[in-house]
Parts: structure tokens; sequence; C-alpha cells
């Protein structure tokens, strides 16, 4: 079931992706920097530096919800759920986005809750992500505020359930 049929959203932490990146980079300058240095012995450097991009891409990188007709797939650090729709019973958010299957609660990495701040910002831009400046039309209704809040949005519109727990 992975990966078939048209995915209409697909949904991961931009920040997330940024920290790993960095740390990506870092890594990678770190292990040249030390073969340079010195010279054969900077080889031993190699080993944290994979260590370091193998975190980074499992914890920061990896994590993704793609919705699809049918279904969801939830990829999170080292496991990936396919769960069909008809086994949805909720959707919460909490610190991330939270789906009940079964009864049991599944933890979903990649769409953490947008922060109150975030949502601050997010009320001023209209659905585009233009700044409102004159702070008249109220663009709310329109746009999900972040990740988490968008992703349930989705999910609950395809349950056919008003909203979010």
């Amino acid at each position: 079931m992975t990966g078939t049929g048209f995915k209409s959203s697909v949904f991961y932490s931009r920040p997330s992706r940024i920290v790993a990146a960095i740390l990506a980079a870092i890594a990678v300058v770190s292990v040249v920097g030390s073969i340079i240095n010195s010279g054969p012995r900077g080889i031993f450097a190699l080993l944290p530096g994979i260590l370091v991009i193998a975190v980074a891409y499992f914890v920061f990188w990896r994590p993704m919800l793609a919705i699809y007709a049918d279904h969801i797939e939830v990829v999170n650090p080292f496991r990936t759920h396919v769960v069909p729709f008809s086994r949805i019973s909720a959707v919460s958010i909490q610190w991330n986005l939270r789906v009940e299957v079964d009864g049991k609660s599944l933890s979903v990495w990649a769409v953490p809750r947008t922060s109150n701040a975030g949502q601050v910002v997010s009320a001023r831009r209209d659905p585009y992500g233009r700044p409102d400046y004159d702070g008249k039309k109220q663009f709310e209704s329109r746009r999900p505020l972040g990740n988490a809040e968008a992703a349930a949005e989705v999910i609950m519109s395809r349950l056919g359930t008003p909203e979010p727990r």
C-alpha cells in the first residue's frame, strides 16, 4: 500500500530539515578538515562524521506524513506506518499530531504543533503568506496555522468529522 495512489498532501517540518542540513554540513566540513590537517590519520574522524549525518537524517530529515486518497503514511525516524482511513478513530494535537489507530495513539514526528508565536504570525498573514499590514482582514479561517493543524484538517476532512480534539 505504501506509495500507491495520488499524494494529496505531504507534511514535514521545514525547521527540522534546516537543522539536518546544517548538521550534515558541519560534519562534512569537520571530516574534510581533519583529513586535510592530520593526513591519513584524519580518516578516523570519518566515523563520528557518518554518525552525525545518520542521526541528522533519521531524526530531522526522514520524518514525513503523506496523505493519500485512501490511507496515510507516517514516516517516523525508525519506523513507517501505513494506516487506512478506516482504522483512524480520532486525530488530536498536543505537542505534535497524534492519530488514534485501533485504540492506540500514533505520534507523527513530522508535524509539530505551531507555537503560540507562530500562531500570532500566521494570523497576520493572508492565504499566500504575505503580511497583512492593515490588520482589517481576517484570514485565520482560510489559512491553517501550522503543520499539525493543517494535517489534522486534511485528515479530518477525509474522515468526514468536524475538528480534531
